[in-house]
């Protein structure tokens, strides 16, 4: 049996069904920010502002949340470490690298040079 409910986001966090008092179904996609895990029912065209970070890669539930930069994951970990709120590691990779070679361990010998 082919799915007939609409679809108003991609990627929904959350779907929901509602029965009205008509007795007629009402249902809903939910998103969920992905700084601070606010959850709000997709309605497009409402005019409301929402946003996309491209650091976490998801939806961000408006202007207010979109300065934050910092990952749900990321902010749990800072918590349990101590660290600030708004702490992010430095990530960074770099072609050739000697430190990241998997070469086999040097083993020094005494009166080898």
């Amino acid at each position: 049996m082919p799915d007939r409910r609409a679809f108003t986001a991609r990627k929904s966090k959350g779907y929901g069904v509602i029965m009205d008092p008509d007795g007629r179904n009402v249902e809903m996609d939910f998103l969920q920010c992905v700084h601070c895990q606010a959850v709000w029912q997709v309605q497009p065209g409402s005019g409301r502002e929402r946003g996309f970070c491209m650091r976490c890669n998801g939806p961000t539930c408006g202007p207010e949340c979109s300065g934050k930069r910092v990952p749900w994951e990321q902010m749990l970990k800072n918590w349990e470490t101590g660290k600030p709120d708004d702490f992010m590691p430095v990530q960074a990779a770099f072609a050739n690298n000697p430190i990241t070679k998997k070469e086999p361990p040097k083993i020094w010998v005494p009166g080898d040079p």
